[in-house]
């Protein structure tokens, strides 16, 4: 598998090379960074690059923003999408769930760097450098084109482009729960190079008053935030049609664990670093002008460190993990004719981390590697498109993995476009499923990977002012991994256990006039277990979301709804989270070009009752406010 990675480096140096440019090739040109306040879901939206069959959303965060930026608020609304969040929300631990599937099977890209960590638990999406972060793609259902942990979809992070003109914002502000922060951007373009720089600070006490499920009101403490992030992204074209870039994303944060409604914890904390940095080259022709190559090789370090000096439970605790990943790929795309796309991608990854749970020290390594095809063959002009993908995965201590994908987009007329997909999709386990072990809870090394099959099929009709898309989706999980009760007194890994989740996703968007827009949208997800029918824990069968936003050359008024049905904290059905609404609401004034104010409020009815998945309590209501220059 190293061998094979050194075949991508070399890939990589000889896309880079100078060679003889077709006559007609160009370079691509880049992007002026949007300073307009407002989340970009058109009517007409953008198409996913990876998936163009896909159940799809492409999204552009606002640049002004009256607070920490969320992934939790640039995520609400998407359909088949859950987000996780814990206490306050605001620098707080954040997961997806895609389709009602746990959060290690949603694969998680920056930049195209996989950021699913190995040692395992998910991604935690409030670590990434969302300040800089110019284009999300949100892909729904299982996908052979994405490989490993795909299994529910994927969420690609996208950094922006160099701006073609200076560019200098900044943004500070602060509000409940004792929180402050700036974030800053600065771009500039010169010459055939660019860059961007991003950087962002918060601290928040956190510490807020709630309601315990005994009708007591108490206060949730040790709860504070501090974290930070930076982003850094080169850009030069170093011959004509060939452009190099070096990026790299970092972000740290150490955080109060304040534990659950039942047994809080005072003095618990947790420590996070994570590091990205890439080298990409992309040649926009090769030999041929239909011909492109993308090549990039990248490395990512993981730290996280949790200690707990006076646990409810006896002894202190002190865990630390510390994990590498080193990878590369490279991508060709070749148009064979003006209709058919055919894109081969050869990629690997080597893998290794250090694990100290109570003085018990592990050290897993994995390589892994995968070669993947796609077909993409317009019919009949662009009434009728079909996506073709096959893929081979390989991973040290399984079986190599045979995934394969097919899709159809059939649009009869230019408003209205009909979709339908079918994959195959995995997971493979990672070092904590296989080798954990504390005594009475251990992982399982005999595991195999997780084997997912997945359908969708969906409709879309949408013209200048009005947008309706509505999925239907089922997915069936095979090999599921929990941990299980073997004993009295173990608890072990096991992948005996399946899962089928179905459901439908529909979203409706209406734009009248240019000052005002509607969204509402809806998911059913129903998620149970094969052998008993329960529910998975921790899915709402039903989600609602509702979103109005008022739109004046000075000012910008939204206001939200969101609602979600109960949910099961437990494998049994025995603990259960009542049902709730959510309302929120933002104003953004823009009294000259370069100033911009902005306030917002979150959990309007101050609903202080609530618990989070994992029985922690959330926040009632807060309001935070910013400025945003720019220039």
């Amino acid at each position: 598998m190293r061998g094979l990675l050194c075949v991508l480096v070399y890939v990589l140096w000889c896309a880079t090379s100078q060679a003889e440019p077709h006559p007609n090739q160009h370079s691509e040109e880049p992007h002026d960074l949007d300073v307009d306040p407002i989340v970009i879901q058109d009517n007409q939206p953008e198409s996913p690059e990876r998936d163009t069959s896909a159940s799809a959303s492409v999204i552009s965060p606002s640049p002004v923003h009256p607070g920490p930026i969320k992934a939790s608020d640039l995520l609400r609304g998407i359909p088949g999408l859950q987000t996780r969040v814990s206490g306050s929300g605001i620098g707080r631990p954040a997961t997806i769930s895609v389709r009602g599937t746990d959060n290690q099977q949603a694969l998680i890209l920056l930049d195209d760097v996989p950021l699913n960590p190995s040692i395992g638990g998910g991604v935690d999406l409030s670590m990434l450098p969302l300040s800089s972060t110019g284009k999300m793609e949100v892909y729904r259902g299982g996908s052979s084109i994405f490989g490993a942990n795909a299994i529910g979809g994927a969420l690609r992070f996208m950094s922006h482009e160099p701006s073609t003109e200076p560019v200098v914002r900044v943004s500070a502000g602060g509000g409940s729960f004792g929180t402050g922060f700036v974030n800053t951007l600065v771009s500039n373009t010169s010459g055939v190079a660019g860059w961007v720089g991003s950087a962002s600070l918060l601290q928040s006490a956190g510490d807020f008053p709630f309601v315990d499920s005994n009708g007591n009101e108490r206060i949730q403490k040790n709860n504070a935030v501090r974290a930070g992030q930076a982003t850094l992204r080169l850009s030069a074209e170093v011959s004509e049609g060939h452009t190099l870039e070096v990026i790299n994303h970092f972000s740290a944060s150490k955080r109060g664990s304040p534990g659950v409604e039942q047994f809080p914890s005072l003095f618990a904390d947790q420590e996070n670093i994570n590091n990205v940095l890439l080298l990409r080259a992309l040649s926009h022709q090769v030999g041929h002008p239909d011909v492109s190559q993308n090549s990039q090789l990248w490395h990512r370090f993981d730290r996280f460190r949790f200690s707990d000096p006076a646990p409810f439970v006896p002894p202190a605790i002190s865990n630390q993990s510390v994990s590498h990943a080193v990878g590369a790929f490279s991508q060709w795309d070749a148009y064979l004719t003006n209709s058919w796309l055919l894109q081969g991608r050869l990629e690997g990854t080597v893998e290794w981390a250090t694990v100290s749970r109570s003085g018990a020290i592990q050290q897993p390594t994995r390589n892994s590697g995968g070669i993947a095809i796609l077909n993409e063959i317009e019919l009949m002009g662009d009434v009728l498109r079909i996506i073709l993908s096959g893929r081979l995965d390989i991973t040290e201590g399984f079986s190599p993995v045979p995934l394969g994908k097919i899709g159809l987009v059939v649009s009869p007329h230019n408003s209205l476009v009909f979709t339908a997909n079918a994959g195959r999709s995995y997971r493979v386990p990672s070092f904590s499923e296989l080798y954990y072990d504390s005594g009475n809870l251990r992982g399982n090394p005999s595991l195999q990977p997780e084997n997912a099959w997945s359908v969708d099929v969906g409709a879309e009709f949408r013209n200048d002012w009005l947008s309706i898309r509505a999925t239907g989706f089922f997915l069936a999980i095979q090999n599921l991994i929990l941990f299980l009760p073997k004993t009295a007194f173990v608890i072990e890994a096991d992948d005996s256990k399946q899962a089928r989740n179905f459901g439908v996703e529909a979203e409706v968007s209406v734009h009248p006039w240019p000052f005002l827009r509607w969204q509402s949208t809806y998911t059913l997800t129903d998620a149970r277990f094969v052998d008993s029918g329960l529910r998975l824990p921790a899915r709402s069968a039903h989600q609602i979301y509702c979103k109005i936003t008022f739109t004046h050359p000075y000012i910008e008024m939204v206001a939200d709804a969101h609602w979600q049905s109960d949910i099961t904290l437990d494998r049994f059905e025995q603990l259960r989270e009542e049902a709730r609404w959510m309302l929120g609401a933002a104003v953004h004034a823009r009294p000259t070009p370069r100033l911009t104010a902005s306030l917002s409020a979150h959990n309007l009815l101050n609903k202080q009752d609530a618990v989070d998945s994992l029985q922690q309590p959330l926040s009632g209501l807060s309001v935070l406010g910013s400025l945003t220059f720019t220039m």
